[in-house]
């Protein structure tokens, strides 16, 4: 006991104490300084643990729930952007397409623009030939008008292509076709430059007429200059016939005549391909796919720009033809075998004896001569005949009669 009272001793034991305390505090972690009231040290020890570990959750909670609000958001945009995208998607397969009315303009401008180029194909062989009196350079000049011409022609048809052929598919097909005259308008002044070009090159040198020169030169550069004002003319008309109160006019115009040819466009199919039609909607179609067969044939056949030239228009007449019969008026595509199958097929239903699969003109010789035989002999003097039905039974009585 004497020992442990001695100061040196007892000072020592303290000091030992508050080391032990600091090293216990030190692996407990914060726990005891993170409480505000005292208490023993193995309250405080719990109590932190306890809180350490709760606020870790509460952290790791919060986090997660950040995660899953990111999450949602992410799946938010995701959805919305899937679905506009998706809406897109849906207008831009649903584009309009042109109707069978313009189908059919479509191909008629054809014949226009197939005429055009015949026109111009005449033009360039007219420059190539040789005239008398005048050199070559007035020829030239002279093919040179006929091919601006066909330029006009085929401009036109292309105009009327690009617009009236397009109903359904444009905001304003009318103002296409308009606007475009302004390039007819320009081939038709490069046409009027070239007749004056044509004009001056009579008294060129190497013409016979070049004694006129006095009075084709000046006569000649006015009707030229006159042909290139009307050519730029074209070129500012068509820049007004396509924008401004034109435009305006024939937009609204456009607005209203598509729907009217998508109803006549509608009509007509129904009763072309109506059984009371659907004769007459064939034998279009077959007409015009032998018409175009027959300008196939006359193009190919041509050894000439103007035999090609009118073949490609008898063909495209053709394809007209047959593009009616099956666009605007809903046939089949091929027609009928024989074009006069329904007319024959008509004549044999009312002699009851058709059969309706191709042979109406076997069916009507049959009808005609069923049960009637006559055989007439002017000569001989004999007639021998048979009634026992046929629509030409009492014709060939009658005439056998005749000739006995």
């Amino acid at each position: 006991m004497n020992t442990l009272n001695h100061p040196a001793l007892r000072t020592t034991l303290l000091a030992a104490g508050v080391a032990a305390v600091l090293s216990l505090s030190a692996c407990s972690g914060s726990g005891t300084l993170s409480r505000s009231g005292g208490g023993n040290g193995s309250d405080g020890a719990v109590a932190t643990t306890g809180g350490a570990g709760d606020g870790s959750t509460g952290s790791s909670g919060n986090t997660s729930g950040s995660g899953q609000t990111s999450a949602s958001t992410g799946n938010t945009t995701g959805n919305t952007t899937g679905s506009t995208t998706g809406s897109d998607g849906s207008t831009g397969s649903g584009s309009a397409s042109t109707n069978a009315v313009a189908k059919t303009v479509s191909a008629s401008s054809n014949i226009v623009t197939a005429a055009g180029s015949t026109v111009s194909g005449l033009g360039s062989s007219v420059a190539g030939q040789s005239l008398p009196l005048v050199g070559d350079s007035t020829t030239q000049s002279l093919g040179a008008v006929v091919e601006d011409v066909g330029a006009a022609v085929t401009a036109l048809g292309t105009g009327t292509n690009a617009g009236l052929g397009q109903i359904g598919n444009s905001s304003n097909p009318i103002g296409t076709t308009v606007s475009s005259t302004g390039n007819v308008v320009t081939d038709l002044g490069h046409a009027v430059a070239d007749t004056g070009g044509t004009v001056t090159s009579l008294g060129g040198s190497g013409s016979a007429l070049s004694p006129l020169a006095p009075i084709t030169s000046p006569v000649g550069s006015t009707v030229t200059a006159l042909g290139n004002s009307v050519a730029s003319g074209g070129a500012a008309l068509g820049t007004q016939l396509s924008t401004g109160p034109v435009a305006q006019i024939t937009g609204t115009t456009s607005s209203l005549i598509t729907p009217i040819t998508n109803t006549v466009g509608s009509l007509t199919q129904t009763v072309g391909s109506s059984p009371v039609g659907a004769p007459a909607t064939n034998l279009v179609t077959a007409l015009g796919n032998t018409v175009g067969s027959a300008g196939k044939t006359i193009a190919s056949t041509g050894n000439s720009p103007l035999t090609t030239g009118v073949g490609n228009v008898v063909a495209a007449t053709g394809n007209t033809v047959a593009t009616a019969g099956t666009t605007l008026l809903g046939g089949s595509s091929t027609g009928t075998a024989n074009p006069l199958a329904p007319v024959t097929n008509l004549l044999s239903t009312a002699t009851g004896t058709g059969t309706g699969s191709g042979t109406q003109s076997a069916s009507l010789t049959a009808a005609l001569n069923a049960g009637a035989t006559a055989t007439l002999s002017g000569s001989s003097g004999s007639s021998t005949s048979s009634q026992s039905g046929g629509l030409l039974a009492p014709v060939k009585t009658l005439a056998g009669a005749l000739l006995k």
